[in-house]
């Protein structure tokens, strides 16, 4: 049986995290289905630097930065820039730990739009067990956030993969 969800988020990286905090303050159900950061665990090279510097951060109400992260560890950004992979992944998980973000440790293996009595989109995990989201949620956004079209093995037929991809929700045409 498909498990119905108001917010379906595809993915469990920096933008998942991030949809899913948001998503948690404003007070909206909602799954994340995903390995927490797995694309960055295993396919970034170990000693890498991001060029990205302290001030940035995918928090978006800007109280769980990597400064205020920092500030737990008694570290300030020229100890830690250029960031490290393995920073990075850290503050990661302190933010994950910080919002109380729950994951199905899953991969979408399918994704569609039904068009049925109630048009929603339904996604099909590895282990084929489903789950459902309305296609259009509170105040009529979409109720699907998709973070990186890799997680995903079949996608919306007739959407190109540049409408949501990098925008972590799929956008009307």
């Amino acid at each position: 049986m498909a498990k119905l969800v108001p917010l379906l988020i595809v993915g469990a990286g920096p933008f998942g995290l991030a949809m899913s905090a948001h998503a948690r303050r404003a007070g909206v159900e909602h799954v994340v289905v995903g390995k927490p950061m797995e694309f960055w665990k295993t396919h970034m090279p170990q000693h890498m630097v991001l060029r990205s510097a302290c001030d940035w951060h995918y928090d978006p109400s800007d109280e769980d930065t990597i400064e205020r992260y920092l500030q737990t560890k008694n570290l300030k950004p020229n100890d830690v820039e250029p960031l490290a992979l393995e920073f990075y992944l850290g503050y990661c998980d302190w933010f994950q730990q910080k919002n109380a973000i729950e994951t199905v440790l899953a991969r979408v293996h399918a994704l569609n739009l039904t068009h049925d009595a109630s048009t929603c989109f339904e996604a099909t995990l590895e282990d084929g067990k489903t789950m459902i989201a309305p296609k259009r949620g509170r105040r009529g956004r979409f109720s699907l956030l998709h973070e990186r079209a890799g997680t995903v093995s079949s996608v919306v037929s007739g959407w190109p993969v540049r409408s949501y991809l990098r925008f972590c929700r799929f956008r009307s045409r």
